[in-house]
């Protein structure tokens, strides 16, 4: 499984909470159980077990759109959940449940 494959999600379309979480799940193909919320969405983050590659980039474009109109601290939440995913699935070690992934999420104006 050393393949990778490359999501962008565009910012432009994803400024109130609403349509980042429409945004979000679109792009990275959601599973059915998921909920627009933030802890769903780090666990599926920390899952992504529907995506059969080992190497999983996501680019979010017109990054200066994120979440415009939401307050800043919702948006600090956002992009240190963003980081967390990135720093747990460095740290990861294979497990029963799931294969050691390398997550990379970029952000470009």
């Amino acid at each position: 499984m050393d393949s990778e494959i490359n999501f962008t999600i565009n910012a432009a379309n994803a400024k109130e909470k609403e349509s980042f979480f429409k945004e979000v799940s679109t792009v990275l193909f959601f599973p059915d159980y998921w909920h627009q919320n933030l802890d769903s969405l780090d666990e599926l983050l920390n899952d992504l077990d529907w995506i059969d590659k080992s190497i999983i980039k996501i680019d979010v474009i017109n990054s200066s759109d994120l979440l415009i109109n939401e307050p800043e601290d919702y948006k600090k939440k956002v992009l240190q959940l963003f980081d967390s995913v990135v720093q747990e699935w460095q740290n990861f070690e294979n497990d029963d449940y799931r294969e050691r992934k390398k997550v990379i999420i970029s952000f470009k104006k």
